[in-house]
């Protein structure tokens, strides 16, 4: 909106604890559980964890965002809705979830001098 303030962030804040919960589930991995949230996160306990992954997957429903937080393996992760997922196919050449997750795997665990 023209001239409407700006936003702008207290770079000096710790933010707010369903952002790190987010960052956390962006950065991937295997799936997010509460125990190694409640490790990563200082004084966070599983209820204040299962809370914030609630609002997220909430938020993300209400605001129309092609992911989701889903459930795997007794953890989280950011998903992609049925809708989108033509998308990961289209990008992965075709592969199945799974196989674009074995070979994504592969590739992050070889060296760095390794061939592809």
């Amino acid at each position: 909106m023209i001239g409407a303030p700006a936003l702008t962030l207290d770079e000096s804040a710790p933010p707010p604890l369903e952002r790190i919960v987010e960052a956390l589930l962006f950065v991937g991995g295997p799936p997010l559980t509460a125990a190694r949230a409640c490790e990563t996160i200082r004084g966070l306990a599983p209820e204040q964890f299962a809370l914030a992954i609630a609002t997220l997957d909430r938020d993300y429903r209400a605001q129309g965002r092609p992911y989701r937080v889903g459930r795997r393996d007794q953890g989280y992760e950011l998903v992609l809705r049925p809708a989108f997922c033509e998308v990961r196919r289209r990008l992965s050449g075709g592969q199945t979830r799974r196989a674009f997750r074995r070979r994504r795997s592969t590739r992050s665990h070889s060296s760095p001098t390794a061939s592809p």
